[in-house]
């Protein structure tokens, strides 16, 4: 019997199409849902000359997030009797979301952009580094 599930928000309209998978899951055995989004702080310049980085930028990205994600869960607390939460972590993304898995969270439902060969292993997979590191099931 699951108790939590997770899923993992970046903003996209393919991210939240994981949301009715999840619900329903949830429904079924009466889980919560927890949406997470994760903010990467912006890495200093390294080029030589240039101007240094604003900080505000960071924040405005970092709330900008946090609105994101509490109007999702808003929308998804309106649509369901399920308990939704919303939390922003701050990290380096796949490594911080495994973390924040854990073992507090039973299950992890997300999409992924179907990227393979070349363009996955240039641009990354969060999904498939969750599935690398998490112990529990991401569907």
């Amino acid at each position: 019997m699951l108790k939590s599930i997770l899923v993992p928000l970046d903003g996209s309209t393919l991210a939240e199409e994981a949301l009715p998978t999840a619900l329903a899951i949830a429904a079924r055995d009466s889980a919560q849902v927890e949406l997470v989004i994760a903010h990467e702080v912006l890495p200093a310049y390294r080029v030589q000359g240039a101007p240094p980085r604003d900080s505000r930028l960071d924040n405005e990205i970092r709330e900008e997030r946090s609105r994101y994600v509490d109007a999702i869960a808003d929308w998804a607390r309106r649509s369901t009797s399920v308990p939704v939460t919303a939390t922003l972590v701050a990290g380096p993304i796949v490594t911080t979301l495994a973390e924040h898995i854990g073992t507090r969270v039973d299950l992890v439902v997300m999409t992924t952009h179907g990227r393979g060969g070349l363009s996955r292993l240039w641009l990354g997979s969060v999904a498939d580094g969750l599935v690398r590191r998490v112990a529990v099931p991401v569907r």
